[in-house]
This record gives C-alpha cells, sequence and structure tokens, in this order.
C-alpha cells in the first residue's frame, strides 16, 4: 500500500471505493502537546485509524473514530498512550462505502487551512483555542464562516491582522 505524507494544517483530498484503506502518515516536531486528526466526508463513510507502533487496522490500532460520517481524534499529553515527540503516526482511513472525503492532521501550534466550500470538522476543548486560516482572493467582497455546534458553545473571532485572535485581540466575532 503506498502511503501518503500528511503535512501540518494541510488538508488532502482523497476518494475510496467501499472496502478499500488509504494510509498516511504525521510526524508530529517536538514541543507540540496535542494533534488532531480530522476527517471529513463529502459523501460515503471514511472511517479513521491511528497508531504510532504499526499500520493500523479495523481491529488493531491504538486509537480510531468510526462514526457515521465526519471523524475526529485528539491526541494530547493527557492520554496515557501518548507519545512525546518527535513521533510519527500512521493512519489508515477504510471506506464503508464509495467515498470521497478531506483529511487533515494539525498540531497545536499550527492553523489548519481552510478551503472555499469544503466542510472541516473540528473540535476544541473547553478554554482553549483551535487556529484556521484562508486565503480570500482580492476581488471578494465578504467571507461567509459558518460554525455549526455539535455540542458546547464555540465562539470564532476572526483577523486579518492578529495571527492567533482571541477574546480579547480580533477584529471581527
Amino acid at each position: 500500500e503506498t502511503r501518503l505524507v500528511l503535512l501540518d494544517g494541510m488538508p488532502q483530498h482523497a476518494a475510496l471505493g467501499g472496502g478499500e484503506w488509504q494510509y498516511y502518515t504525521f510526524t508530529l516536531s517536538g514541543g507540540a502537546t496535542s494533534t488532531r486528526f480530522a476527517i471529513t466526508p463529502s459523501f460515503g463513510d471514511p472511517d479513521l485509524y491511528l497508531s504510532t507502533d504499526r499500520e493500523p487496522t479495523r481491529e488493531e490500532h491504538t486509537w480510531a473514530s468510526s462514526n457515521v460520517g465526519a471523524d475526529v481524534l485528539l491526541v494530547t499529553r493527557d492520554d496515557p498512550l501518548w507519545t512525546p515527540p518527535p513521533v510519527t503516526y500512521r493512519l489508515g482511513v477504510y471506506a464503508w462505502s464509495s467515498s470521497n472525503y478531506t483529511i487533515v492532521a494539525s498540531s497545536g501550534s499550527t492553523q489548519t487551512l481552510l478551503e472555499d466550500g469544503v466542510p472541516n470538522r473540528g473540535s476544541v476543548r473547553a478554554g482553549e483555542y483551535e487556529y484556521y486560516k484562508v486565503y480570500v482572493d482580492d476581488n471578494a467582497t465578504d467571507l461567509e464562516l459558518i460554525v455549526t455546534p455539535l455540542s458546547g458553545d464555540p465562539d470564532v473571532f476572526a483577523s486579518h491582522v492578529v495571527a492567533r485572535p482571541n477574546a480579547s485581540h480580533h477584529e471581527f466575532a
């Protein structure tokens, strides 16, 4: 099987037939205290399996998310199975049915790139921030960002000046 390399915060698009696997690697650099893996299908039901010591399978893996639809895995230093960086994660995506999806791996120190019209599933702990970036064409007259909380009450702070906007430093909320 071919393993594709995921770059920090950079989404990749893929398609799989039902019953097929795609494998990825993601290297978490020193100093990071968490990493997030998200898979967002445009259709189908891909599931996410993750290990640091072997190629994951549905039966043998360290972490897994097998929800219908989008899946997110957040691995933090609080996890008893956490391996301090540098560490290479091995990801397996299994498609239960024909699937088109976007996958992204991001460390807590990067901004995940959002793409026009492409959904992105994320998660954030209470009192913490997740950072995203979007490139806007010079001719654009507006930008619409839609957040659909599945639980909790997230707030969005945006800026074209501040690299990491927050409740105190932002231009838009």
